[in-house]
C-alpha cells in the first residue's frame, strides 16, 4: 500500500499492525518507495523516501510535533534495506 498522499497516524493504544514479516517500524509520514539495482554487485536496495513534511496535516489538522520535526526533509530516506539479488525469489 502507498502512503504517498495519506499516511497512518500513530495510535495511542491498540495494535500497531506488527507481524513476523515486518522489517522496520510502521512509518507515520507520507512516503514513496524506490528500488535501486546494482547489477555489478548483484544487490537490490529497497527504500522508503519522505514525500513531504507533514503527513496529512492539511486534510486533518496539523500533527502536533510531527510537522515541526520534519523541517523540510522531503526526499530524505526514512528506511532502507539492501539484499543480494540471489536471495530474492
Amino acid at each position: 500500500a502507498s502512503s504517498l498522499t495519506h499516511s497512518i497516524r500513530p495510535r495511542k493504544s491498540g495494535p500497531d499492525e506488527s507481524d513476523e514479516n515486518r522489517l522496520f517500524p510502521l512509518v507515520h509520514e507520507n512516503n514513496f518507495g524506490t528500488v535501486g539495482i546494482d547489477w555489478t554487485s548483484r544487490q537490490v536496495t529497497l527504500s522508503l523516501v519522505s514525500a513531504d513534511d507533514c503527513g496529512v496535516a492539511e486534510s486533518r489538522g496539523a500533527w502536533p510535533g510531527e510537522c515541526a520535526a520534519h523541517n523540510d526533509t522531503a526526499g530524505r530516506v526514512i528506511q532502507s534495506v539492501t539484499l543480494p539479488i540471489d536471495q530474492l525469489r
